[in-house]
């Protein structure tokens, strides 16, 4: 049979396997959320320019129509019309090879870029990003295209490419007009956004937590606020920093993060409060998790199933870990408000042993038998459902009677001690 020890790192190991969890991150390696202005400038950085006018010019003037570069221009023009997509971008990148009228050249290659995001979709589309900013630096979409180069490199994990573009974009604020400034403003946020969501994926932690701070936000853009606090909390969690990812970590739980990435925040709150033997504020902040999670559980609130495997996961390892260390009182607290989240024997046996052997070493006998004895009466029901036996159920039906099984052996043994006690001369 299994030592208490040894049953209680089986159950912890079950607990475990049972919540089959899919956690956000875990390193969180930084999924980011777009805000949906930055997602728009991400996917539609260039604006439209209709390249009709200038075809009619061409068909209309000799000269041009008699070039090579003014039939081909032309007749992508026309697959384009028809909706043979590849073929007008063949046409048109034979057109700009060559020399081109100046203004020509650059709606050319306007409508090229746009050809590619709507229809084409190749890697081509980001060299034809770079042709651009580079050909034209002083263009008003350049600002623009760098910070959508930057983030699809950041998707594509480039990680020296995506910061190219990015400080690019910092590096260009002395050059701005005066009328462009608060368009500039939330570029150089999004850049600073871009670099510090890079240096997270990296693992530069220090680093991304230095850029996740310098952001400010002018539109007061809440999704965008909340995303950035986590993120400098995790940096800071990830560096010890354990006062800074405390600070950052609450104020994203406080200010009632709910999207998916939610439950998150107080994993890593809980786990920072840990790390400073803060025993209070892990108690405290466990049972507000699991006051937020129940309620949305009950209501079927959105993401509420990632809040319940989330709520699962912390409150058993830090049931486990007070149990561990000899703090049974608060592992018997977390364990009575987990055994009723769900109603399986998959879920609750091995939540009641442990309960079982919690009052075990508490040497409260009364209550330890109480545990093992709804397991170990359990016979073809579980909360009026059939029991699907397998073999860790039937280990734990076991483990339960066979501890009942020694409880009452050492009872009798103490009765006929004291009775024999009462009978000595």
């Amino acid at each position: 049979m299994l030592s208490c020890k040894d049953m209680s790192l089986k159950i912890l190991g079950y607990l475990q396997k049972v919540l089959i969890l899919c956690i956000f991150y875990t390193y969180v390696k930084a999924d980011f959320i777009l805000s949906e202005k930055l997602k728009d400038v991400v996917d539609n950085p260039i604006t439209e320019e209709n390249i009709l006018p200038y075809l009619q010019k061409i068909q209309s003037n000799p000269e041009y129509l008699s070039t090579f570069w003014g039939n081909q221009i032309v007749f992508g023009g026309m697959a384009l019309k028809n909706g043979h997509f590849t073929s007008a971008n063949e046409q048109w990148q034979k057109a700009l090879s060559v020399c081109l009228p100046e203004n020509l050249n650059l709606i050319l290659l306007k409508n090229l870029c746009l050809l590619h995001k709507n229809n084409i979709k190749t890697d081509e589309q980001l060299l034809l990003y770079e042709k651009y900013a580079e050909t034209y630096p002083n263009e008003p979409d350049v600002p623009r295209i760098h910070i959508a180069l930057g983030y699809n490199y950041l998707m594509r994990h480039e990680f020296e490419r995506a910061l190219y573009h990015f400080y690019h974009v910092l590096n260009g604020v002395m050059g701005i007009k005066d009328k462009n400034v608060t368009a500039y403003e939330t570029y150089v946020v999004w850049a600073q956004l871009g670099i510090a969501q890079t240096y997270l994926e990296q693992q530069k932690y220090e680093e991304a937590f230095n850029f996740f701070s310098k952001i400010h936000f002018e539109d007061n853009d809440e999704s965008l606020m909340a995303d950035v606090m986590l993120k400098k909390g995790l940096c800071a969690y990830y560096t010890q920093n354990w006062d800074d990812a405390i600070a950052c970590l609450k104020t994203f739980c406080e200010n009632g993060a709910n999207r998916s990435n939610g439950p998150e925040g107080y994993y890593y709150l809980i786990h920072s409060f840990k790390n400073k033997d803060d025993k209070d504020n892990v108690v405290t902040t466990v049972f507000k998790l699991l006051k937020i999670s129940q309620q949305k559980r009950i209501q079927k609130e959105e993401n509420w199933e990632i809040w319940d495997r989330y709520q699962k996961k912390i409150t058993t390892e830090v049931a486990q870990d007070f149990y561990e260390k000899g703090d049974l009182m608060d592992a018997i607290k977390i364990y009575q408000a987990l055994v009723d989240l769900n109603t399986t024997p998959e879920w609750q046996w091995p939540i009641l042993c442990q309960l079982g052997l919690c009052y075990e070493r508490l040497g409260l006998p009364l209550r330890s038998k109480a545990a093992y004895k709804l397991i170990a009466d359990a016979k073809d029901q579980w909360n009026e459902t059939d029991i699907q036996w397998t073999e860790d159920l039937r280990n734990y039906h076991l483990q339960a009677t066979w501890h009942l099984e020694q409880i009452n052996a050492y009872e009798k043994i103490k009765m006929d001690m004291e009775n024999l006690l009462k009978t000595a001369p």
